[in-house]
């Protein structure tokens, strides 16, 4: 009975062990998960170039960052995306921001963005455009080049969505601005409108 018993233990051992005596590699393909952006949390913030007051907007078709190059002001943009249907114990491998974008004006040259990541209740309010009121919790950069004119554009926040699960934060919330490392007045417009509304792409394991 002993040997009987030995025999399959040792089949099972050298399948595991691999023929070579290498290590088994085990794939695992990750959750793909495409979360919509909330309504509730998306919006942006105005500054007045001469007085410097404060305007935020919510509910609306388009969400701005950056500065109007004819009045001066700067926008900034925030979006927000429930992370309910993502455990807290996994492991983020990739997150991508997807974002259709309607319009860069002027049309001379891509524009310079940094996305941070914040955390902000809602509804959302003048004071979030402030970066030393609501310091940011993390960022990243992105270019965007006149070809997304109308079309999809993929930003990479892997960092940041890592961060975020990091802090267990209920919701992965982002402030976009024009990146300040640049000398630049350029203004983009991002469609908040489904069926093309900001979607958050996320890979967990």
């Amino acid at each position: 009975m002993k040997l009987k018993l030995f025999v399959p233990l040792l089949l099972i051992t050298l399948a595991l062990s691999g023929c070579g005596g290498g290590e088994v590699v085990v794939t695992v393909a990750p959750v793909k998960v495409d979360i919509s952006s909330s309504l509730a949390l998306d919006g942006y913030v105005i500054e007045n170039p001469t007085t410097l007051a404060l305007t935020s907007f919510q509910n609306t078709a388009s969400v701005f960052a950056g500065i109007d190059s004819i009045t001066g002001a700067e926008y900034r943009a925030f979006l927000g995306f429930p992370l309910s249907s993502i455990p807290l114990n996994t492991l983020i491998g990739s997150a991508t921001l997807d974002i259709v974008v309607r319009n860069i004006q002027p049309r001379t040259g891509s524009i310079p963005l940094r996305i941070e990541l914040i955390s902000y209740d809602a509804p959302l309010q003048p004071n979030d455009f402030d970066r030393i009121l609501l310091p940011p919790l993390a960022y990243a950069t992105a270019s965007i080049p006149l070809a997304a004119v109308g079309n999809p554009a993929l930003l990479d926040v892997t960092l940041l969505m890592r961060e975020a699960q990091r802090l267990r934060l209920p919701n992965f919330q982002v402030r976009i601005l024009l990146d300040d490392g640049f000398v630049t007045e350029k203004l983009i417009e991002i469609d908040d409108t489904s069926p093309s509304e900001p979607l958050l792409k996320v890979d967990y394991f």
